[in-house]
């Protein structure tokens, strides 16, 4: 589970899908996701999220396993900062276009009009 939606959440793909939605519904969208993959393998959510939540201390002795869920954490994490970076890329960009826009409209001639 870990590995797989480590990688699920860190894909451009699913970047991209998070940085279109409204800043505040991205969170909840990965949640969701990671919900349903456990469905997908059987376990059901509410249980699977119960367990996961004591992955460190019940294997804190097996290094490997205690890593994965680690870089599961983390890309919990770094998948909403990488969907922020490109939000706010993409916003600097129509913002951009936007005064690029304008200035075009007030250089051209039926602008003096």
């Amino acid at each position: 589970f870990c590995s797989e939606v480590h990688h699920m959440l860190m894909n451009d793909e699913s970047i991209d899908i998070l940085a279109s939605q409204p800043e505040g519904e991205a969170g909840p969208t990965s949640v969701a996701w990671q919900r349903e993959y456990l469905e997908h393998l059987g376990v059901e959510q509410d249980y699977g999220c119960s367990e996961l939540s004591k992955v460190p201390e019940r294997f804190k002795g097996d290094t490997e396993v205690v890593q994965t869920f680690a870089k599961f954490q983390t890309a919990c994490m770094m998948c909403m900062k990488k969907a922020a970076l490109v939000r706010q890329e993409r916003l600097e960009r129509k913002m951009k276009e936007v005064k690029l826009g304008d200035a075009a409209a007030e250089a051209s001639p039926a602008a003096a009009e």
